[in-house]
């Protein structure tokens, strides 16, 4: 079990992780945990689609690499819109000041 935190970060960056040129969408987060959150979000990303994020209050020179686990698109489920990430690859002083920020 990973508890999860109804904590909102403030500025996440999404960029596909094949296409990184590609303009990078700003998003937050509206609840983390160490091993995922969930990113407010009206991309058409898809289940398992690998990607990178950037976290604003985890600062690092190091993307974080994330697994699309769940998405929700607009107007479904009355949620806000998004999708659930698994963290797959985090810089360990990323890990370190999300663990702090968690606490």
């Amino acid at each position: 079990f990973v508890p999860r935190l109804r904590f909102m970060m403030e500025a996440v960056a999404i960029s596909r992780l094949m296409e990184p040129e590609v303009e990078v969408e700003r998003t937050v987060s509206m609840d983390v945990s160490k091993s995922g959150m969930y990113l407010a979000t009206q991309g058409e990303y898809e289940r398992d689609e690998l990607l990178l994020i950037w976290i604003v209050e985890v600062p690092t020179d190091e993307s974080i690499r994330v697994r699309v686990r769940r998405r929700v698109p607009w107007g479904e489920a009355m949620q806000v819109p998004g999708i659930g990430v698994e963290i797959m690859d985090i810089p360990e002083v990323a890990l370190l000041k999300l663990e702090r920020l968690l606490r």
